[in-house]
């Protein structure tokens, strides 16, 4: 009935219900990269220490975002770096972020992410909480024996996990660097 479409209109807003990415990449990717994030901080973690990185990863997202593992390694393009679990969770490893800068072509050679990227492997989980949820889990291996597992149940930017107003201006702002000034920015 399209007359029930409308009842609540002006009433309840949708778009509170959308998900802003924090990352310019496949949704997939995200708890990842989170993952990343939070034990490089957490556990002060050097790239050069890290001795092998398994992604912990729903069975219907492998065909996307870990295979062909190699070339997931070493993607050639921004396009496939947007798709590569491998490549974002090294990226963010080495630079503390994953942003439109990580996808410029001197950045997809960087010597440093590649070396960690061929580290990082997968392991199919019976754990994510995927489809209703985009969830990751990371275990990270150090040369030294350490090992520390990190896992976001609900990616950064969605219902149950939002973007602060700050990540969102932040966000803005970095993007809107790249091709205007500050001042055009904010009177947008």
């Amino acid at each position: 009935n399209v007359l029930s479409l409308a009842d609540d209109l002006g009433q309840q807003w949708e778009t509170l219900n959308n998900a802003i990415k924090p990352y310019p990449a496949c949704h997939f990717n995200h708890a990842f990269a989170d993952c990343a994030l939070l034990l490089k901080i957490e556990h002060q973690i050097e790239s050069t220490s890290i001795e092998r990185i398994t992604a912990l990863v729903h069975e219907d997202q492998v065909d996307i975002v870990c295979e062909p593992l190699q070339e997931k390694r070493k993607p050639k393009n921004p396009y496939e770096a947007q798709f590569s679990i491998p490549y974002i969770v090294a990226s963010i490893i080495v630079n503390e972020q994953f942003t439109l800068q990580e996808l410029f072509p001197d950045a997809l050679k960087d010597p440093k992410v590649l070396s960690l990227s061929e580290k990082v492997d997968y392991a199919i989980t019976d754990q994510s909480l995927y489809p209703k949820h985009f969830s990751g889990s990371l275990i990270v291996e150090l040369a030294s024996g350490e090992r520390f597992e990190k896992v976001v149940k609900y990616n950064r930017g969605s219902r149950k996990n939002p973007l602060t107003l700050n990540e969102i201006t932040g966000k803005y702002s970095a993007n809107c660097a790249m091709s205007i000034n500050g001042r055009s920015a904010e009177k947008i």
